[in-house]
Parts: structure tokens; C-alpha cells; sequence
């Protein structure tokens, strides 16, 4: 498993041949502009990608493409942000099942978390798919935290702005970025909410 901070602009071309696999985690903590091409073109192979982008009056845009070239592949991604004061995010995925590569599993989930009224986030997902027999699924939110969770854990006991911090970290300790996990809480914590 590979674990990467990103800054300013950054290419990554991910290629997986037969039977194998690979896991990348990554986290954006200022502006910046990726775009990451993962490419399945043996059988049996698989992409996870896991990452985050944490942001106070930056701008990011991400673009991603999935693309299977080959039967019995499977690549996962999952990104999620959280943005602060004029923050600015825009993602644009698209996942491409090729002729003949059936029996593919795709997915792809962008969710953003907007912590102030003049934070903009911007998701486009998209699919391609040339073939039959295939599972593809992909997904975008953007808002505000959850009003109904923060009245459950305030319920409990806990104040709003610990309610506000323990609902943030839920939602990116489920992306499970190892080593880079420490950042992400270490932002989180050091926020005036």
C-alpha cells in the first residue's frame, strides 16, 4: 500500500497486469490538482484507492478515470472531503468498462463535507460501459453535517462542537488511511468550529 501527500499539480497512472493488486491512500491539505488513471488490463486484478482532501480557503479539483481493459477486474474508490471558509472542490470521475471486459466490478463515491456557507463543492461522476455482465456503481453528497446526528450525540452529552469534531472523524476514519490518519485527525482537532 502506497500513502502519498499530494501538493500542486500531480499525475499518478496506476496499471495493474494479471493477478495482481494494489492500494493507494492519499491526502490533500492545500490546493492542489490531481488526476489519477488507474488501468486494469489483466484479469483478476484490483485497484483500491482511498483518499482525502482537507481543506480552509483552498481550492482542489481531482479527476479520475477507472478504466477496465480486461475481464474479472475490480477497482474501488472512495474520496471524501471536507471544506472551510471560501474553500473550493471539484471532482469529475468517470469509470470506463471497455468491450469485453466483462464481469468488472467498479465503484466510485465522492462525498464532501461543507463546514461554511461559502464553501462550494462540485461532484461529476459518470459511467461508461461497452459491455454486458458487468457491476458498476458510483455516488456523490455534498452538505452540511448531518442536523439530526449532531442532535443525537448532543442528546448524549456532548456539546456541539465535540458533536461536530466526533461526526468529522467518523466520516474519514471509515476511509481507513493508515498512516496518514494522524494528519487528517490533527486537522480536524485543530479546527475553531
Amino acid at each position: 500500500m502506497d500513502k502519498i501527500v499530494v501538493s500542486g499539480n500531480q499525475d499518478i497512472r496506476i496499471i495493474c497486469k494479471e493477478n495482481s493488486s494494489y492500494t493507494l491512500s492519499f491526502l490533500i491539505l492545500d490546493s492542489a490538482k490531481l488526476n489519477l488513471e488507474l488501468i486494469l488490463e489483466g484479469e483478476n486484478s484490483e485497484i483500491n484507492v482511498k483518499g482525502a482532501y482537507l481543506l480552509k480557503d483552498s481550492e482542489v479539483t481531482i479527476n479520475t478515470i477507472q478504466r477496465h481493459k480486461i475481464q474479472n477486474s475490480v477497482s474501488n474508490l472512495d474520496i471524501r472531503g471536507l471544506l472551510l471558509g471560501s474553500s473550493k472542490a471539484e471532482y469529475r470521475g468517470k469509470i470506463l468498462i471497455e468491450h469485453g471486459a466483462s464481469f468488472s466490478n467498479a465503484s466510485q463515491l465522492n462525498k464532501n463535507i461543507l463546514l461554511s456557507e461559502n464553501a462550494h463543492a462540485v461532484s461529476i461522476p459518470s459511467l461508461e460501459v461497452f459491455t454486458n455482465d458487468v457491476k458498476c456503481s458510483h455516488g456523490s453528497a455534498s452538505g452540511p453535517l448531518d442536523r439530526e446526528q449532531m442532535l443525537y450525540l448532543m442528546s448524549r452529552g456532548f456539546d456541539e462542537n465535540l458533536a461536530k469534531r466526533e461526526l468529522i472523524k467518523a466520516t474519514f476514519a471509515e476511509l481507513d488511511l493508515g498512516a496518514l490518519q494522524s494528519e487528517v485527525n490533527a486537522f480536524i482537532n485543530q479546527i475553531s468550529y
